[in-house]
């Protein structure tokens, strides 16, 4: 939010949307209709005032949840946004994440530097910019920016404070990342998901159900093709780790 604040649009209709819609997107791995309703808010934003960068920046962001995501149209307001405004950093982190998608993790890497660079004091960019790191077999890197964002902020929303546990299972260090999904204040699809594989990676198969079922509560028809659609590993091992305790937790193929 205190993004959308640096660059105020013409139309302040433009700005109370993006606000409206980024309340929703702080809910897209919880429910299945936070996602939805927040790229309609982005959508009406954009219609409101289609020289401001931001709600492309973060429509793009919002609609990878969506079940019939367009990855190209994505992209495209990735693009729009930072022609709109070069300096956006969060459009940076954005375009980071699509260009992992298309696995040019080089490119992404020069995003996810820049939107740090853009605004190294913002705690949110940096906890963000772990998953980066996280993905592209760095765990140790993403572990000391999510130390860093959190001495920056220590009240991080869950989206950012669940990637610990993701990098934690990384490791191989189970039992606490398993511990870190349980400090959360609300779990997420993914958190869910995650912490299901580090249950049956220790053996607690009653666990590893359980965390399951929350996570279909939110998103009915998840599946383990789903899950791994949004995990964006270089390193194929990573991410065959994952499915295999997926499946055998219980999530359908």
């Amino acid at each position: 939010i205190a993004e959308a604040r640096r660059k105020p649009p013409k139309d302040m209709t433009a700005y109370d949307c993006l606000l409206r819609g980024l309340e929703h997107h702080r809910l897209g791995g919880v429910t299945k209709d936070s996602p939805e309703q927040a790229v309609a808010w982005f959508e009406r934003a954009i219609e409101a005032d289609p020289t401001y960068g931001l709600p492309y920046a973060w429509w793009a962001c919002s609609a990878t949840l969506l079940p019939d995501f367009d990855v190209d149209k994505g992209l495209r307001y990735t693009k729009k946004s930072l022609e709109l405004d070069p300096n956006n950093a969060e459009a940076h982190r954005v375009m980071a994440s699509y260009q992992m998608w298309l696995h040019n993790y080089d490119a992404a890497e020069h995003n996810v530097c820049r939107a740090m660079a853009l605004n190294p004091s913002n705690a949110y960019i940096r906890a963000r910019s772990a998953t980066f790191y996280n993905f592209n077999h760095q765990p140790e890197r993403a572990l000391e920016l999510i130390a860093e964002a959190e001495a920056l902020d220590p009240f991080l929303p869950v989206w950012c404070l669940e990637e610990k546990g993701v990098v934690l299972f990384n490791l191989g260090r189970y039992k606490e990342a398993l511990s870190a999904f349980d400090r959360l204040t609300f779990q997420t699809f993914r958190s869910c998901g995650y912490a299901a594989a580090c249950a049956m990676a220790v053996g607690d198969r009653e666990r590893a159900r359980n965390a399951l079922a929350e996570a279909v509560t939110g998103f009915p028809d998840l599946t383990v093709s789903r899950f791994l659609s949004r995990e964006y590993y270089r390193d194929p091992a990573d991410a065959d780790r994952l499915q295999k305790l997926l499946i055998q937790a219980g999530l359908p193929e």
